[in-house]
């Protein structure tokens, strides 16, 4: 960490390190509680891959194991987790507005938070946004 960051979040370990899976996977309860302990719900991952860009997978009915493996496959070096079960699972992206604001895009129409998810206090995540 550099004095530049000025924040970070903390998650569950690594789904990939190194390019390799994580020995736990077959471990449910070390991957996050979901809605009535079922195994297969909506899960999401973010990673770099070996060419240092960002990757992002989402998807319904998934185990953590497969989640993982579909990160290895896309050449992920480190993945981890990021939310799961139906109602957290969101990507969001914001286009710039003509009034110094922005406005928000979800990746899935089906992804059931509303785009502005990040732009309305809440008490579950936060984003910081840095136009330098």
């Amino acid at each position: 960490m550099t004095p530049d960051v000025t924040a970070a979040r903390q998650n569950l370990a690594l789904l990939v390190d190194n390019g390799r899976l994580a020995s736990d996977l077959s471990s449910t309860s070390l991957w996050g509680a979901t809605v009535g302990s079922a195994v297969y719900v909506w899960r999401s991952a973010v990673c770099i891959d070996s060419h240092n860009d960002l990757i992002y997978a989402a998807g319904p009915a998934l185990d953590v194991e497969t989640l993982a493996q579909v990160m290895q496959r896309a050449s992920c070096t480190r993945a981890m987790e990021l939310d799961i079960n139906s109602w957290w699972v969101t990507l969001t992206t914001f286009t710039p507005d003509a009034h110094g604001g922005v406005t928000p895009w979800k990746l899935l129409p089906s992804m059931v938070r509303n785009a502005d998810r990040y732009l309305v206090t809440g008490t579950r995540d936060f984003v910081e946004i840095d136009s330098r």
